[in-house]
């Protein structure tokens, strides 16, 4: 409540800027020296100020939207995670181990492929896929990434557990599709339910030569590159 009074001077202008441009848009060609002129205009006494009025509206509109949008958090906040779904990445069996490797940079100017069966593999094709995988490391969120650098399960998992469902599938998805995402037996398990308190929903990890899981499993290839390349 404080910081969205003391930043309403400030939600103003923000407000203001693009309702010039929109109105400015709407004039036509000679849009800009026409709205100016008419809000010259409409400012003198006897003026209608439909812009200052059309602002001082948005502002208190989305002003009061966000004061029930924090009134809304605090409460959620107030009653803690009981039932709040999260995604949680969890090994199948005691054994089973879940890394991350994570790229040291984008694809050097000039790549060298070395290892059996190098000479299969097209060196652009593997040049595409170790940018991508750097381009995706790099677009993840400053915490994200600090916890995939220390390769601890944990951290990853207390960085998507603070997310929606949404979003963290969306992360998992793309740690897979960027080879970060690491593991030596398939399949992690559902464990929806079976805490109160915190119930998570873990996001299967495909099976390899038709291994069975507890759930079902969507199939996804994961290029690794680890033994390829020098």
């Amino acid at each position: 409540m404080k910081a969205t009074k003391a930043c309403k001077k400030r939600a103003a202008e923000c407000i203001k800027k693009p309702l010039v441009g929109h109105f400015c848009r709407s004039l036509g060609r000679d849009g800009v020296a026409l709205f100016f002129q008419r809000c010259d205009d409409q400012l003198q006494p006897r003026g209608s100020p439909h812009l200052p009025r059309r602002c001082r509206q948005d502002v208190h509109r989305i002003i009061s939207h966000a004061k029930v949008v924090a009134t809304e958090r605090a409460e959620k906040a107030a009653a803690g995670s009981e039932g709040v779904e999260q995604i949680q990445l969890v090994p199948a069996s005691p054994d089973q181990t879940i890394t991350f490797e994570i790229p040291d940079g984008p694809p050097p100017k000039n790549l060298e492929i070395t290892g059996d069966g190098a000479k299969e593999l097209d060196p652009q094709l593997v040049r595409d896929f170790l940018q991508k995988q750097w381009d995706i490391f790099q677009a993840f969120l400053k915490n994200l990434k600090a916890a995939l650098s220390e390769k601890s399960l944990d951290k990853v998992n207390k960085v998507l557990g603070r997310m929606s469902v949404e979003e963290a599938e969306i992360v998992v998805e793309q740690l897979q599709e960027a080879g970060i995402l690491s593991f030596e037996t398939p399949g992690i398990v559902d464990q929806t339910g079976k805490s109160s308190k915190n119930p998570t929903v873990t996001v299967p990890v495909p099976p390899k030569d038709g291994a069975s899981g507890s759930v079902p499993v969507q199939q996804t290839e994961v290029l690794n590159l680890e033994d390829s390349l020098d």
